[in-house]
């Protein structure tokens, strides 16, 4: 298959959404398909980290309107020699107006969307974020009829090391938590990492040991690492590729609601949870609700005290969340990217469309 990916990473969105389209990307070549991407140029973006995983990146102009970049995405289509039989489109700011400028120049569109918040035309939908019936419902409304639909936890996006890691971790019990792993996002655009090292700070006498992620994008890393460096049993890990590694030595999370969820799930991994955007506050609320996290709140209204308090908190009495690990990896299995894959290529059958 040819797929194009269109998908962006900045400061102020994040890195997720590059990090699933690049587990997708990776699987389709062991699958001998051609991905190439279409990213903006935005402030933070990952264009490099994509090229530096092989594959080819179109950039394009940032802050514009959807019909401007429709135009300018269309524009790089039009030099596609083969027809492009998959546009994958993972975007909080494009819609059906969008995909239905590009729908003429590609056989078929999936989207991959947070919200239930805008119409889409599309052949296959995916959200993975867990959803109550009455949520599920909405989307007949939103999508066409003929719209292949995939929806839950068991269609996350993670990368290969997350099932093999799984493999390998059998027991989830935990007794005591010693260890901690702390990531607020690849940018913590709120610089929620510092403020949990604060909170950590003021608890020595738990002799905790801290695992502090932080991805390229975060703008406020030198502060972390000089921060990590005066705190005892803290390590800084700078932009790592072991992070399933690391997640799984780990008894507590604390850190964003993003899609790293479904990664600590995969693992049983249970967490202390803040909402560092808008489209993490569902996820985050119904994650307290069903047991598996704490919720403490969004990041505007999460102090370092109050921090401090619930990791005193699940450390003195941990039971509430210690033994949850068994349940979230029954909603997360590892195996999502294989069954969105799956999904592709049925669907792909029978394309003719040419550019």
């Amino acid at each position: 298959m040819n797929v194009v990916i269109r998908t962006d990473a900045s400061l102020r969105i994040g890195t997720g959404h590059v990090m699933r389209c690049l587990s997708i990307a990776n699987k389709l070549r062991q699958l001998n398909s051609s991905v190439n991407f279409i990213s903006q140029e935005s402030p933070g973006n990952m264009s490099t980290h994509i090229e530096e995983n092989g594959f080819i990146v179109h950039r394009i102009n940032y802050e514009k309107s959807q019909e401007a970049d429709a135009h300018e995405t269309i524009s790089i289509l039009k030099n596609y020699n083969q027809a492009i039989n998959w546009l994958i489109v993972d975007h909080y700011d494009l819609d059906k107006v969008w995909e239905m400028k590009l729908k003429a120049y590609v056989d078929r569109i999936m989207v991959i969307d947070d919200f239930l918040n805008r119409p889409h035309q599309c052949d296959l939908f995916l959200n993975q974020n867990y959803l109550e019936q009455r949520f599920r419902l909405k989307y007949w409304s939103l999508l066409p009829k003929r719209c292949k639909v995939l929806l839950g936890p068991k269609y996350a996006l993670l990368r290969p090391e997350f099932r093999e890691m799984r493999k390998k971790r059998k027991n989830n019990t935990r007794n005591e938590i010693r260890r901690v792993f702390l990531f607020c996002g690849g940018t913590d655009p709120t610089n929620e990492t510092v403020k949990a090292l604060k909170a950590i700070a003021k608890l020595t006498d738990l002799q905790l040991t801290v695992d502090v992620i932080v991805g390229a994008g975060n703008p406020n890393r030198k502060e972390v690492k000089e921060i990590c460096d005066k705190l005892p049993n803290t390590n800084f890990h700078f932009q790592v590729n072991n992070i399933a590694e690391l997640m799984s030595l780990a008894d507590l999370y604390i850190g964003s609601a993003g899609t790293v969820t479904w990664e600590r799930y995969c693992l049983g991994l249970p967490g202390l949870i803040i909402a560092v955007a808008d489209n993490q506050v569902s996820c985050a609320r119904i994650s307290d609700k069903l047991g598996f996290d704490c919720y403490l709140g969004e990041s505007k209204d999460v102090t370092i005290e109050e921090l401090a308090r619930a990791i005193r908190n699940v450390s003195e009495r941990p039971n509430r969340l210690l033994y949850t690990g068994d349940r979230a990896q029954k909603l997360v299995d590892g195996k999502g990217v294989l069954r969105v894959v799956s999904n592709l290529l049925c669907k792909s059958k029978g394309s003719t469309k040419k550019t």
